[in-house]
């Protein structure tokens, strides 16, 4: 039998509200005859940015003694992630050539991760 008082629901809504300063590095190794030489460097400025995520569980505490409980349940966690990167220099430190440039500081990258992750969950706790 379900007992209310021991069933918890929670969702939660997180965002961004400043964006990150400061330079994203991207390092390349492509030369198949020499995987540890790096082949391609970049440095870009961080523009645009944007984060969300929404969280939304269920638990029930199937277990309490005193003070102390367990419970058990699943949930839902996606996130959201997209910015835009404004390049500045790209160079090449093994010598290939095609592969130095300087940017003009308009975005060239622009980068979306999506993670949606399903998930059990087991809790312990004192009140």
């Amino acid at each position: 039998m379900l007992a209310y008082d021991r069933l918890r629901l929670a969702a939660k809504y997180s965002f961004n509200l400043s964006d990150p300063e400061g330079d994203m590095k991207d390092s390349d190794w492509i030369t198949p005859e020499d995987p540890s030489q790096l082949d391609i460097f970049s440095l870009s400025n961080i523009g645009e940015f944007e984060y969300y995520t929404v969280d939304v569980d269920a638990a029930y505490r199937f277990w309490q003694k005193d003070q102390a409980y367990v419970s058990g349940g699943g949930g839902y966690l996606y996130q959201h992630f997209r910015y835009g990167c404004d390049f500045v220099r790209q160079s090449s430190p093994s010598g290939l050539e095609g592969f130095d440039y300087v940017g003009d500081d308009t975005t060239g990258l622009i980068y979306t991760l999506d993670h949606s992750i399903p998930y059990i969950q087991l809790r312990a706790g004192m009140k």
